[in-house]
């Protein structure tokens, strides 16, 4: 992510961590850490709940979204 802030993108996809389950607070917690590091950057959740072995349900949604810099 840091080379695409310093080529100039305007935002970015990130799935969340897969290799183990998450849970909803780490997921929260991932995406706000990277929105707090990268502030100019826009950061599209992509979720593939085959791959990443966890559900983004509705709620999770709509916490992730009060994130700034989340879209």
């Amino acid at each position: 992510m840091k080379l695409v802030d310093r080529l100039g993108a305007d935002g970015v996809i990130v799935g969340m961590p897969f290799y183990f389950p998450s849970s909803p607070a780490n997921v929260i917690n991932f995406y706000s850490s990277l929105a707090d590091l990268f502030p100019r950057l826009a950061i599209m959740v992509y979720h593939n709940p085959e791959l990443h072995r966890a559900r983004f349900n509705i709620a999770l949604i709509e916490e992730s979204l009060k994130i700034k810099g989340v879209i």
